[in-house]
């Protein structure tokens, strides 16, 4: 079967406001013919990829089939606590001026706002209360708002909504919660329906996970899933 007669799935975890999608959609041609889910558990951040959307200034996202949901993969059914990332007074002003000048220009999808706890490493308490960042990474961003968030068991919803012949495209982006969602995905299989993860693997701010993102990488390779680092 070709790829032009197959379903097409692009799975994006971790939208953020859109930027990820943004650059690997032109990447692997994902058009209207497409079907494109998201998962953005910070609602700031998902309330500002739904504007950019729907703005119509941005022709990446013109023309396809979206269903965001504001919702944290897991690895079950589930109510998490959820802390929303913001940036700090030392992350630079230059730098958010570049930023929110690019995004005025409707050159990039993201902006900064020092009020606005939307940045991408939002994350849930039990991977918050694990963090051992870099201390130039630390005194930048902060965690100003906890709340709760939806969370839904991934894996199963691979399972119930696609089957082995779909071409499926994963972007995952989930600050840590991969080590709680692969290996769900590949005890019940699911992992097999992937053809393509994009991954950015955080052990490199939770340097305890070392180990398991070698196995898991390893493991997920050995069952033909194509591994493409992001981030």
């Amino acid at each position: 079967m070709t790829l032009l007669n197959m379903r097409k799935i692009f799975i994006d975890c971790g939208t953020n406001m859109g930027m990820g999608f943004a650059d690997l959609a032109p990447r692997f041609g994902v058009d209207h013919t497409w079907e494109v889910f998201g998962f953005e558990p910070n609602i700031y951040a998902y309330d500002e990829y739904v504007k950019n959307i729907q703005s119509g200034r941005f022709s990446v996202l013109e023309n396809k089939n979206f269903n965001l949901k504001q919702k944290a993969v897991w690895c079950e059914d589930t109510e998490l606590d959820f802390y929303h990332e913001a940036v700090t007074k030392d992350y630079g002003q230059d730098e958010i001026n570049k930023l929110n000048e690019s995004y005025k220009q409707g050159l990039s999808l993201d902006f900064i706002d020092y009020d606005l706890p939307a940045t991408g490493g939002s994350c849930v308490k039990e991977f918050h209360d694990q963090l051992q960042r870099p201390e130039n990474h630390a005194k930048k961003l902060h965690f100003p708002k906890i709340g709760k968030v939806e969370a839904i068991d991934f894996s199963r919803f691979i399972i119930d909504n696609f089957n082995q012949n779909d071409y499926i495209v994963l972007k995952m982006d989930i600050e840590g919660s991969e080590y709680k969602v692969l290996p769900k995905m590949i005890e019940d299989g699911s992992i097999s329906y992937i053809n393509n993860l994009i991954i950015e693997w955080h052990n490199w701010q939770f340097p305890q996970y070392n180990e398991l993102t070698n196995s898991l990488s390893s493991t997920i390779s050995s069952l033909g899933v194509q591994i493409t680092g992001w981030g």
